[in-house]
């Protein structure tokens, strides 16, 4: 059927489809191990889960799957180029890669995002003092 459609003799796509095969491969399938696995509800890689680290968006939230392939793309673009975007977590405060910077996004232990979320933001304020 597919052939048909692309107006190709069925050796000449098969052909086609082994020449995609290492495409496939060394692109699509780590693409979606990275980005399926960030945004579900694991929120990581099983080897970042290992070490109890997550990957969270501004705010703490889960990411979506276009903001994990986002960050994905950045990560494998740079990373083909230069090896910058891991040398950038030595001098950033929050330890923040480039493909973070970009996605803004971070990654966090998720026992200490836990703990940081039950704490009490502030404590109340007074409106009126003189009852």
């Amino acid at each position: 059927m597919i052939p048909v459609l692309l107006d190709m003799e069925e050796v000449g796509f098969i052909k086609a489809l082994l020449m995609l095969w290492p495409l496939i491969l060394w692109l699509i399938v780590p693409w979606l191990y990275c980005v399926l696995w960030e945004s579900s509800n694991a929120q990581a890689t099983p080897g970042k889960l290992t070490f109890s680290l997550i990957v969270v968006g501004e705010g703490g939230k889960r990411l979506g799957f276009m903001h994990a392939s986002g960050r994905y793309w950045v990560k494998a673009i740079s990373g083909a180029i230069a090896c910058i975007i891991y040398i950038v977590v030595a001098f950033t405060p929050r330890k923040q890669g480039l493909h973070d910077f970009c996605a803004k996004t971070l990654v966090v232990n998720k026992k200490e995002l836990q703990r940081h979320e039950q704490q009490p933001s502030f404590p109340p304020v007074a409106t009126n003092i003189m009852n």
